[in-house]
């Protein structure tokens, strides 16, 4: 049995949950459509790199395990890439992954999924991705390894270490960190039955499933996941196979979390923080009215995009905060150009959110035209200067009002400026209704302007 509820509605469980005396947390399972989202290389893409090198010193090994090269299927090299993997030792196949691994940055929903632990709405997290994203995501936190998190990879002790303050991670399909890397699927049941106390509990409770393919034939963690009997499923997958999905259901009741752009793992995790974490404080800062119901489709929308903005914003000024003058950090390099291309996106969206129509500017323009009035109006008290520099600001956005496809950066400006003049110059002079609508619309349209 298959609903659909929102993203909101899963937040509010956990809230709930976080709340309950004892407290309880939903545990997440992370499947390949994170790595994806994460620009992690799909093992496709791994097996054409490694085997169009091996094309050129031993065409005999290409053919043995690629017969149809270079015109081979997907399937086709996935299969060939954990056959081949499967002939190397465990630090053999490391030192494979690892410059695959090495260039790829830390998402934005991996800080936000960081955030959620730091908050205590996450304690457990199953993973069958093999980097390290996560972790890095979590000592950019500020948390430790070993303390306020461990990593326990599934096959590579008899006995879970003790587990940390805040959260466990399991990884069940090996770690590229620690060097613990099954290859195939015979590999992987097996870690799977060794390590099954290792998550046990997350298995037996509400889970949260985070871009997990179903595939055909089922996979070994797709017989693990068959096999729960108690707690919810929520689902969140951009695009889900239904008719797979409900015979995967059976009788349980499954929840599928948003479909398309929302189900995202990088638009699931940052809904999910605006609901959880971001909401609550600016309603505890009143600067939103309490009740997330009270708030509209287009403002929900409008805050995510402007939380993420925001967000990739101090992820940008911490990693240049570690840039050293004549050092080329290749890690910190990547990141950065990462940052730049995620907060251009961002701040697209944020417009795309705040830009209905030009009347949103002809409203601006009256704005700013009660500020002119209003400071000219107060006489001696202030200087004509600045009742000068006031109007050649409502002309601008009045000229941007005229236009089919206004400039909003100009309006932006526009805003930024009168709004700086009336709180350092027009205290007392300007009404406190317009300093109030001016400095909310410089905050609702500037956020979306790059600095």
């Amino acid at each position: 049995m298959i609903r659909v509820e929102r993203v909101g509605a899963l937040a509010e469980r956990m809230r709930h949950a976080a709340a309950a005396n004892p407290p309880r947390t939903y545990p997440f399972f992370l499947g390949d459509g994170c790595g994806r989202a994460a620009g992690v290389p799909s093992h496709a893409d791994m097996a054409r790199s490694i085997f169009g090198r091996f094309e050129k010193t031993d065409a005999k090994k290409v053919r043995r395990f690629l017969p149809a090269w270079p015109n081979s299927t997907t399937d086709e090299l996935e299969g060939a890439f954990a056959a081949w993997m499967a002939e190397h030792t465990p630090v053999q196949r490391y030192k494979i992954l690892q410059p695959f691994y090495r260039s790829v940055a830390v998402p934005l929903f991996y800080r936000d999924l960081a955030d959620l632990v730091l908050r205590g709405y996450v304690s457990d997290v199953l993973t069958t991705n093999v980097d390290t994203l996560l972790e890095q995501a979590l000592d950019a936190a500020g948390m430790r390894r070993g303390s306020d998190y461990s990593v326990v990879v599934v096959g590579a002790a008899d006995e879970p270490p003790p587990p940390a303050r805040l959260l466990q991670v399991v990884k069940l399909y090996g770690d590229v960190g620690q060097i613990m890397l099954p290859a195939g699927p015979e590999a992987i049941e097996a870690t799977l039955h060794n390590g099954r106390r290792l998550f046990k509990k997350q298995m037996a409770s509400d889970l949260v499933v985070v871009g997990h393919d179903l595939l055909d034939p089922p996979q070994p963690i797709d017989r693990w996941l068959g096999r729960r009997s108690q707690g919810e499923w929520w689902w969140v997958h951009a695009s889900p196979d239904l008719v797979r999905l409900e015979d995967y259901a059976g009788d349980q009741e499954l929840v599928l979390v948003g479909r398309g752009d929302w189900a995202r793992p990088d638009d699931f995790f940052g809904r999910l923080t605006l609901h959880l974490l971001r909401l609550p404080a600016l309603e505890a800062a009143d600067v939103l009215t309490p009740g997330v119901e009270a708030l509209s489709e287009d403002e929900l929308e409008t805050e995510f995009a402007r939380g993420q903005v925001l967000k990739s914003r101090a992820v940008t000024y911490e990693l240049q905060s570690h840039q050293f003058p004549g050092i080329d950090d290749e890690q910190i390099g990547t990141q950065l150009a990462y940052q730049q291309r995620l907060e251009a996106d961002l701040r697209s969206k944020l417009r795309a959110t705040l830009e209905p129509s030009t009347g949103r500017v002809g409203e601006v323009a009256e704005l700013l035209d009660r500020v002119v009035v209003e400071a000219s109006q107060a006489g001696s008290a202030v200087q004509t200067s600045v009742v000068s520099f006031l109007e050649s600001q409502a002309r601008a956005v009045a000229d941007e009002a005229a236009k089919l496809d206004p400039e909003w950066g100009v309006v932006a400006g526009a805003l930024a400026a009168a709004d700086s003049v009336c709180t350092s110059s027009l205290r007392g002079v300007v009404s406190s209704s317009t300093a109030a609508d001016l400095a909310s619309a410089a905050r609702d349209i500037g956020s979306g302007e790059p600095q």
